[in-house]
């Protein structure tokens, strides 16, 4: 019933952008007996089929390689922005990050968070892909509020 009534919003990070919200389904059956059926709206089906060529052989193998869940999404995250985005490096808030990371609870200092999560997958990632990542603490007052993914 959730996925019936909530969407997904494409577009732009500037809300003053284009941008839609697609919903996730059209229909979906419960037959009782614990069977679920669902049917992807139309909207979704074509965003899905639209990215699809994203994620190319080359980019399963990369994925095979990381050892850590940290570096396989920032890896993720960063190479989707990338695609949607190739004028400017990545950048992020750390809150976004820490949720986007299930590190909400974990490494509660940034400085911790910083260097155990985004540091560590940094290194994975230029280890064991072609990319060449830098991260770019970016401080408000003294404090680190963002990242940026330089290339």
């Amino acid at each position: 019933a959730q996925l019936h009534s909530t969407g997904m919003i494409l577009g732009h990070k500037d809300p003053r952008k284009s941008w839609r919200t697609v919903t996730w389904l059209s229909r979906s059956y419960y037959n009782g007996r614990g069977t679920i059926l669902i049917k992807l709206s139309y909207s979704m089906v074509s965003y899905v089929k639209g990215i699809k060529h994203m994620f190319s052989d080359d980019y399963h193998k990369t994925i095979l390689e990381f050892n850590s869940v940290y570096a396989i999404r920032i890896y993720e995250i960063i190479s989707a922005d990338r695609f949607f985005h190739k004028d400017a490096d990545p950048e992020y808030e750390i809150a976004d990050l820490r949720y986007w990371l299930d590190c909400e609870k974990k490494y509660l200092k940034t400085n911790d968070f910083c260097k155990y999560v985004v540091e560590a997958a940094v290194r994975e990632i230029n280890c064991c892909s072609d990319s060449a990542v830098t991260p770019v603490f970016v401080k408000k007052g003294r404090s680190v509020t963002r990242v940026r993914f330089e290339f």
